[in-house]
C-alpha cells in the first residue's frame, strides 16, 4: 500500500539543499526571479581621472590677480611711464591632496556546488548572475558612500573610506518655512534652488554653476508637487530629462537652464525633532572627480585553490572622491516636514 503526502511548497524549499549562495535549480527553473535594484545614480554621472599617486595631488585657483586699472593717457602711471609701480601676483592657487581607499568584495564556490551545476549545464548562467549580484552591490555601496562616507576631507588619510559630497560642499543652507499645501504659504524648494544660483551668477569671478539636483525619491514627489500647485502657474506637469540609465526624471528651470531633479536613495532623510529632514544637492557633476589607481572600474582576481578546493574570486577598486570648487560649485538645502 502506497503513502502519498500531498502538500504546498515554498519556491525556496523547491530549491535543492545546499550549503552556499550558489543555488541549484532543478532543471525546469533555469534562471533566477530578480527583483533587486540595480540602478546607482551619481556614480556614472561624475568625471573619472587617474590618481597622480599617493595622495593624488591638484590645484585649485580661487581668485585672480587685481592689476587691471585706468591711467592718464599721456602720463600714465606716473611720469609718462604706463608700467605699474606695483604688481599683484597673487592667484589664490592651492595645491591640495586625496588620499586614495580600497573598496573589495569577494566569492567563493565549494567544488561541490560548482560540479553539481556544471553537471545541470547552468554554470555559465549562474556564474554570470552571482558576478552581476556582486558587483551591483559593490557599485551601490559606492555610490552611498559617494555621498555619505565619512571621511572628513580628500586628505583625511585615517579614514578607510572616502569624504562624502555631503562633508565636502561648504555652502549649506535651509528652509526655516516649507511650503504648506493647505494654507498655500512657505517657501518653495525650486525658489530656494534659484535664488541661491542667481546668487551664484552674481559672482562675477566665478565661472561655475550648478548642472542637476539630487535628492531621495519622497523630496522629488514633493517638490513636483509644489511646482503643480503654484499659484497662477500654467505649467500642470514639470518638463522631463531623460538619463543615461533610462530613467525620466522632472526637470527644475533655474538661471542657467532646465537642470534635473535625480531621486537617489543614498540621500536618505534623517528624524528631526518629530519631522523627517531631507537633504537636496545642488551640484556641478563636472567638478566631482573619482581619482584612481591603475582602472576606473573594479578588477576580479581569481585566487589560487586551498585545500578547500574553493573557488574564490576578489573585486578590488583603489579610488577616491574629490570635490572640486567645494565652496563655489555647489550648495546643500535641508528641509524638515
Amino acid at each position: 500500500m502506497s503513502n502519498i503526502n500531498t502538500k504546498f511548497l515554498s519556491a525556496a524549499e523547491v530549491a535543492d539543499y545546499n550549503t552556499s549562495h550558489y543555488w541549484e535549480f532543478p532543471q525546469f527553473q533555469p534562471g533566477i526571479l530578480d527583483f533587486i535594484n540595480r540602478n546607482v545614480t551619481i556614480l556614472p554621472r561624475i568625471k573619472t581621472v587617474a590618481a597622480t599617486g599617493h595622495p593624488s595631488r591638484y590645484r585649485e585657483q580661487a581668485k585672480l590677480p587685481s592689476n587691471a586699472q585706468f591711467v592718464n593717457v599721456r602720463n600714465g602711471v606716473a611720469d609718462g611711464s604706463y608700467g605699474l609701480t606695483s604688481v599683484n601676483a597673487d592667484y589664490g592657487r592651492v595645491e591640495k591632496a586625496a588620499f586614495l581607499k580600497c573598496l573589495v568584495s569577494r566569492i567563493q564556490y565549494t567544488l561541490f556546488d560548482k560540479e553539481v551545476v556544471q553537471q545541470q549545464g547552468i554554470t555559465e548562467e549562474t556564474l554570470t548572475k552571482d558576478f552581476n549580484d556582486m558587483l551591483a552591490d559593490f557599485y551601490m555601496v559606492q555610490n552611498d558612500k559617494i555621498w555619505n562616507g565619512k571621511g572628513t576631507g580628500p586628505d583625511d588619510s585615517s579614514s578607510t573610506e572616502y569624504s562624502g559630497i555631503l562633508t565636502q560642499v561648504k555652502t549649506k543652507l535651509s528652509i526655516a518655512t516649507p511650503y504648506d499645501f493647505t494654507t498655500k504659504q512657505g517657501d518653495m524648494v525650486t525658489d530656494q534652488i534659484r535664488a541661491q544660483i542667481a546668487k551664484m551668477l552674481a559672482e562675477a569671478k566665478w565661472n561655475v554653476w550648478p548642472t542637476a539636483v539630487y535628492t531621495d525619491p519622497v523630496m522629488v514627489e514633493r517638490i513636483t508637487m509644489e511646482e503643480r500647485n503654484r499659484e497662477g502657474t500654467v505649467q500642470v506637469v514639470p518638463p522631463t530629462m531623460k538619463l543615461a540609465n533610462g530613467w525620466e526624471v522632472p526637470t527644475i528651470n533655474t538661471p542657467v537652464g532646465n537642470l534635473p531633479l535625480i531621486p537617489d536613495a543614498a540621500l536618505k532623510s534623517t528624524a528631526d525633532a518629530g519631522k523627517q529632514k531631507h537633504t537636496i544637492a545642488v551640484v556641478n557633476e563636472n567638478l566631482i572627480e573619482r581619482h584612481y589607481l591603475t582602472s576606473s572600474t573594479p578588477r576580479i582576481f581569481k585566487m589560487s585553490q586551498d585545500e578547500k578546493l574553493m573557488d574564490d574570486y576578489i573585486a578590488i577598486l583603489f579610488d577616491t572622491l574629490v570635490v572640486k570648487g567645494a565652496e563655489q560649485a555647489h550648495f546643500i538645502i535641508e528641509e524638515s516636514i
